[in-house]
């Protein structure tokens, strides 16, 4: 493999490690880093992150542009009004550059000037535009993240109200042209990508997690779910504690259900049984509490890093058919729960059953490792 000098071009941080997105692109760069290349890390500061840890883990690596939104024009500004009358739903589109920091390219190039970059990986379609500051012999990946092509459409569907991004499928297919080589996170969205762009190269990278063995022969009545402060993770655990928790702790009494994230700023206070750590900066240590992981994800697109992330940590993990999305080993790795009743019969086998846990437990960090091992090959080849 030939070392390239590569600049990551992100508007997520990497410190703190506590969302999933930003736990996908440290261990994709570390990833990057082992097999030998020289990775650069440009933020833009669009999610507040901890610039100090950052500039303590990337050295002289480092560099950041303060965000600044584009500011539509007149003319931007009536032509959205007018999109809205002729369609209601077109409120929730953005373009593939709406959200782009301009005071990023000259940045780019002022970088360009001293290191001449063999490569160039951007994180989301949104950063996209990045790309045209370089030229064709500079690779160049995008890593999408998700799908957005109609991803409002998946809130509505399920009652909820539709926030983040949302593109149409032309713009979503503009962000990615841009690119040589499309980083998609499954399966599905690899097709989904295939048929937007078919003369380019997609390649299906999951994400690459820690691996630890079980220390616990049997589960402590503890559940416990890790989520940033975004809509998916809100609806799954606020519909989980309305509709479920309570009744499994009648069948459980002394069943907790711990909250770690940022998440639990949306959080009531008080409930029952359940206790928020808030904001952590090593996640470790929360899911050190608990044996049993919970995803009750009930709307959203993209491999879940939380369920891979706690099978990797030899978990048990219980999730709804969406929190799974893409994920092989059902009923075998991780159980599927998307009623009361199932979360009922998936913990009471749990608990009185100290084998089958221990098979879910092995079976799960089996699992990441070989997505692990699959992850990191598909990886060494786009910048071999």
């Amino acid at each position: 493999m030939s070392r390239k000098k590569i600049l990551v071009i992100s508007p997520t941080p990497t410190h703190p490690s506590n969302a999933g997105n930003r736990i996908r692109i440290l261990n994709m760069v570390r990833c990057l880093a082992d097999q030998g290349h020289d990775v650069h890390f440009l933020y833009s500061d669009q999610e507040k992150g901890d610039t100090e840890k950052m500039k303590e883990y990337w050295g002289e690596r480092f560099y950041r542009v303060n965000y600044e939104k584009p500011k539509p024009g007149r003319k931007d500004i009536l032509i959205e009004r007018l999109k809205t009358v002729v369609n209601k739903y077109s409120k929730y589109y953005s373009g593939v550059d709406d959200h782009y920091n301009l005071q990023l390219d000259a940045e780019i190039m002022r970088l360009k000037e001293v290191h001449h970059f063999d490569a160039v990986l951007v994180e989301y379609i949104f950063q996209s535009r990045a790309f045209l500051n370089f030229g064709v012999k500079t690779l160049k990946v995008i890593d999408t993240h998700d799908v957005m092509t109609g991803r409002h459409k998946l809130f509505l569907k399920e009652g909820k109200n539709p926030v983040w991004y949302s593109t149409t499928r032309g713009q979503e297919k503009k962000g990615i042209v841009r690119s040589d080589v499309i980083i998609a996170i499954q399966e599905k969205e690899k097709d989904h990508f295939h048929r937007l762009a078919p003369r380019k190269k997609v390649v299906n990278i999951g994400h690459i997690v820690q691996l630890k063995d079980s220390v616990s022969d049997t589960p402590r009545k503890k559940l416990l779910f890790v989520g940033s402060n975004n809509p998916s993770n809100y609806y799954g655990i606020n519909d989980f504690l309305e509709k479920v928790f309570p009744t499994l702790r009648l069948s459980f009494h002394d069943l907790e259900l711990i909250i770690a994230g940022n998440i639990c700023g949306k959080l009531p206070d008080g409930l029952a049984g359940v206790v928020k750590l808030g904001e952590v900066d090593d996640l470790e240590k929360a899911y050190e509490l608990s044996d049993i992981v919970i995803n009750p994800l009930t709307v959203g697109t993209g491999l879940k890093i939380k369920m891979i992330e706690a099978m990797g940590l030899s978990k048990a993990v219980i999730s709804t058919e969406v929190g799974a999305e893409g994920i092989e080993g059902k009923g075998r790795a991780y159980l599927m729960a998307d009623s009361t009743d199932d979360y009922t019969y998936q913990l009471k086998i749990l608990f009185n059953n100290s084998k089958f846990y221990l098979d879910v437990c092995s079976n799960a960090r089996k699992t990441a490792e070989t997505y692990n091992r699959w992850n990191t090959n598909r990886l060494a080849e786009i910048f071999d």
